[in-house]
């Protein structure tokens, strides 16, 4: 942690130095590695990569004060190097530096060849991880994000884990309500206030109307901007959009600066000591308890599971608590996620939570070999079932739990494939996009399939190619398990602004399914169904 500050606070100083801002620079760092984002995202991995935007800045700053190769090669690697990092801050960055390109070669700073060199240099760099991500999206199909985890209008004035010294101290300060830690994007009002009283200052307002657009997106799908970048490359992988608040943070450091270095005295000191007293946190950050019996000896419950015969079906759903219990068992247990879900996961979630399916149906549709039954009902369900043995009960960290093995496998007979057995049609209505998969044959949906399908919607203008991107597929739009043949499978509404003039603009929507079936040498092969 101590080492993720100072280059936080380096990269920050460095990028405001190259700015022209010579005295404050420090004080902008400080700032910087002790923003209310890397407070509130603490918990969270992504904050390894709180650098990497005012380094990236930082070597554009001086690519185009002297637009030359061995600045530009630089500039390339910093920009291009964190595709390796993480997702958010790549796409993040390859915006920014698609939108400094266009102002410089708009204003003249810049040959335009010589951006379209550093351009081609950075997305060069980033190739080995870019089919790293493509390889990636083909295998992953059909997963669907639990939440966007968006911003929220007052997510500047929230924080998660631990208050600040003046909400600890002082009741009266406001505070809003937090809505998850990925929308938690604390500025305060102190920041805040400068940034807005920093529209005067003309230097100013480029890096402020980055920060608003970058608001603008952190709100996530419904709110406009967000679902037209949903259009381009990475944008519609981002499932917690509240992350891009870091940028408002990056992108108001520079204009605060500016305005703070043309003034001396108290008119510098006290908005500064403003600033990081709002910022100054109530005490130590938070930390988990982590359960004494992860470092002994395996439990009786793991040792149950690792002995088991495959794969376990955890009911009503598994937990993050159920998780930990059995990490160490190896067992190859159905469900968990981390912001999205496999669709198979969601279809058992949306079977076995909210509609309370049998234990049979479960059974008959997963091809599970063992049950955990993690409450009351589910135990007591299991114990009257006879296709299930009981082969004991356990403590799992302080949770009653029992384990069942399976004796009778599901009933034969034919399986709905996705893609293979199903046809897709799609209609457009007033409102949106109406998508309905039908069974071309009878009988019991195809679990296996599930992962090897993605719906997409086709955007095509005239003229241009077509855009597509993914939609989300979701449990709770099968309609059963079981199909006669002609029968609808999935059913879905897709609404958007797009449906009222897509007759004005010539606008083509579509979807498509697209599935990869295995071939007898086990590779994927791509199969698209409209």
């Amino acid at each position: 942690m101590i080492a993720l500050h100072l280059a936080a606070f380096a990269a920050a100083a460095g990028w405001l130095g190259a700015r022209g801002i010579r005295e404050l620079r420090f004080w902008g760092g400080l700032l910087f590695a002790l923003c209310g984002w890397l407070q509130v995202q603490y918990a969270h991995w992504q904050n390894g990569s709180i650098f990497l935007l005012p380094l990236a800045l930082w070597s554009w700053e001086r690519f185009r004060a002297r637009p030359q190769a061995g600045p530009m090669l630089i500039c390339a690697l910093a920009f291009g190097w964190i595709s390796g990092w993480n997702l958010y801050f790549s796409v993040m960055a390859g915006t920014a530096l698609a939108g400094l390109a266009l102002y410089a070669a708009f204003r003249h700073q810049v040959p335009p060849w010589r951006l379209l060199a550093l351009i081609l240099l950075s997305v060069l760099v980033q190739v080995p991880v870019l089919l790293r991500y493509a390889q990636l999206a083909s295998q992953v199909g059909g997963y669907f994000p639990w939440d966007w985890y968006p911003a929220t209008w007052t997510s500047w004035l929230m924080r998660s884990t631990r208050p600040s010294w003046l909400e600890a101290h002082f009741n009266f300060w406001p505070r809003a309500r937090e809505a998850g830690i990925e929308a938690n994007g604390f500025l305060g009002f102190a920041w805040a206030g400068l940034a807005l009283a920093s529209v005067a200052q003309r230097r100013a307002r480029l890096p402020l109307l980055w920060a608003v657009l970058a608001y603008w997106a952190s709100l996530g799908p419904g709110h406009g901007l967000y679902d037209a970048l949903a259009l381009l490359p990475g944008w519609d992988g981002l499932r917690a959009t509240g992350r891009l608040q870091l940028a408002v943070a990056v992108a108001t450091l520079p204009a605060i600066f500016a305005m703070l270095e043309e003034r001396s005295g108290w008119r510098r000191a006290v908005p500064l000591a403003l600033v990081l007293l709002e910022l100054w946190p109530a005490g130590p950050a938070l930390r988990a308890q982590i359960p004494q019996t992860i470092d002994g000896p395996p439990t009786p419950l793991e040792r149950a599971l690792a002995a088991g015969p495959g794969l376990v079906l955890p009911l009503p759903e598994v937990t993050s608590r159920a998780q930990l219990a059995v990490l160490r068992s190896g067992a190859p247990l159905m469900g968990g996620y981390s912001g999205r879900a496999p669709l198979e996961h969601d279809l058992v979630y949306d079977l076995a939570v909210r509609k309370r399916r049998s234990l049979e149906l479960l059974l008959d549709l997963t091809s599970a070999r063992s049950v955990l039954a993690l409450d009351g009902f589910r135990i007591e369900e299991a114990r009257r079932s006879p296709r299930v043995r009981e082969r004991g009960c356990y403590d799992a960290l302080g949770d009653f739990v029992c384990l069942f093995d399976v004796l009778q496998p599901p009933p034969p007979g034919p399986r709905v494939a996705l893609g293979r057995d199903t046809a897709l049609h799609s209609a457009l209505w007033p409102g949106g996009l109406v998508v309905e998969i039908v069974a071309r044959r009878a009988g019991l949906l195809d679990f296996s399939s599930l992962a090897r399908c993605r719906l997409l919607r086709v955007l095509k203008f005239p003229l241009l190619p077509a855009f597509e991107h993914d939609l989300l597929i979701e449990g709770r739009g099968f309609v059963h398990i079981a199909y006669a043949e002609g029968e609808v499978v999935y059913h879905k509404e897709i609404r958007g602004d797009w449906a009222r003039w897509h007759r004005w603009l010539r606008l083509q929507v579509s979807a498509r399914l697209q599935c990869a079936e295995p071939e007898e040498s086990g590779a994927m092969v791509p199969r698209g169904v409209r």
